[in-house]
């Protein structure tokens, strides 16, 4: 039997990898007043390394409330730049152009890097790391491109990258007046009319306008 060559063994793994888990990486925005929130979630079944990721989005100037991150607002000119001072560009890391990685080419997009190599953020399965932040709203067809720690050897097939579109969250003032809402309207369904239920307490039957308007309503005896 023809032995098969262990660099396209580990080509065949990479691709099974991809896409058993390539859909389980989202990048949530959240709206926050004037700024909205990036939360990546990690939804696949092994912990996920994370070095840098960005985020085509209609807003602008990002920042982060997390230690040992740096955000940058990125363009095709600084995407050949060094990552946050001491990863190698953005071009030789991800292994992905500008263009490639934003195919509809936006004059820039929300970068964020870890400032020191090979200590990336582990991302356990069903957790999530936020504290990602860009003035502006959140809209649904943000893409995102996630980028996963690595050597500098990269091996053919390894997987780098993971692409998507965000998903939007709403406020948590929206959803509580959202549920307020549907409670209200639960109440009101199950509450009996307030003049069917005097009439019954007395015997009566509410009696309905005629078609033309005007007239008071009367009230008749039951037969």
């Amino acid at each position: 039997m023809k032995k098969i060559p262990t660099t396209c063994l580990i080509a065949v793994s990479f691709a099974i990898l991809r896409n058993v888990f390539g859909q389980n990486f989202i990048v949530q925005e959240t709206q926050e007043g004037l700024n909205t929130e990036y939360n990546v979630i990690n939804n696949s079944p092994i912990p996920f390394n994370i070095d840098a990721f960005a985020v085509e989005s209609t807003g602008g100037s990002p920042s982060t409330t997390d230690p040992g991150w740096s955000a940058v607002l990125l363009d095709a000119s600084s995407w050949l730049q060094s990552m946050g001072g001491t990863l190698p560009s953005w071009l030789d890391y991800t292994g992905e152009t500008y263009a490639q990685a934003f195919p509809k080419d936006p004059a820039s997009v929300d970068g964020y890097v870890l400032d020191q190599p090979n200590l990336g953020s582990v991302i356990s399965t069903g957790s999530s790391l936020d504290g990602f932040f860009f003035q502006g709203a959140p809209d649904s067809t943000d893409r995102f491109m996630l980028v996963n720690e690595h050597g500098p050897a990269i091996v053919e097939g390894q997987i780098i990258t993971h692409f998507g579109t965000v998903e939007v969250v709403p406020e948590p003032t929206v959803l509580s007046l959202v549920g307020i809402g549907i409670l209200v309207l639960c109440w009101r369904m199950k509450r009996p009319d307030t003049a069917q239920a005097f009439a019954r307490m007395r015997g009566l039957r509410p009696c309905r306008l005629g078609r033309r308007g005007g007239r008071k309503p009367r009230v008749e005896s039951r037969a």
